[in-house]
């Protein structure tokens, strides 16, 4: 399993961010935002995250693009609590930008918000399911420079002196 990585994340998020605009653009035809259209738009982008991390893809449209998805530590299936808890404590990761900056320092690569929900984001493109699937398709082609045989290097004959003690007879436990 390969974590995605900071940049990856950022640019996925950055291409769900110009997604919610066009959406939130198209309910805030007007200049003047009322309250309501405050909690409306706030509504919208809680549900987007949400729901599209519920669906089978596991992923909102930009981590699908850029291969990346979410899933729980112990690899149960995500539940609505768990993510409604993740994506609000986006808010606290946000101040100052440091619960996202902390990923660059954990081993999982996980922002502040993962670690309090008890999620992970991989990248899709390099899962292992993936991989033994497509090379047991009935369809998998394998490449023309995977086809060729490839020549094994002529083993070099290694001369007395370039061998190791423990290949010529030492023993230093006696």
């Amino acid at each position: 399993m390969i974590y995605a990585g900071f940049w990856r994340r950022l640019f996925a998020l950055a291409v769900d961010n110009i997604i919610l605009s066009i959406i939130l653009s198209i309910f805030m035809l007007d200049r003047h935002i009322s309250v309501m259209e405050g909690f409306i738009s706030f509504v919208i982008i809680w549900l987007y995250f949400t729901l599209f991390k519920l669906s089978e893809m596991r992923a909102t449209p930009g981590q699908r693009l850029l291969g990346i998805e979410l899933i729980t530590l112990d690899g149960k299936k995500l539940d609505f609590s768990r993510l409604t808890l993740r994506h609000f404590m986006k808010i606290i990761s946000a101040i100052f930008f440091i619960g996202y900056l902390i990923s660059l320092f954990t081993k999982r690569r996980q922002t502040l918000h993962d670690i309090v929900a008890g999620t992970v984001v991989i990248r899709s493109d390099f899962s292992k399911q993936q991989t033994e699937d497509r090379y047991k398709s009935p369809n998998f082609q394998p490449k023309p420079e995977q086809q060729k045989q490839t020549k094994q290097p002529e083993k070099k004959e290694e001369s007395y002196w370039s061998k190791k003690p423990r290949d010529i007879g030492f023993d230093d436990k006696k």
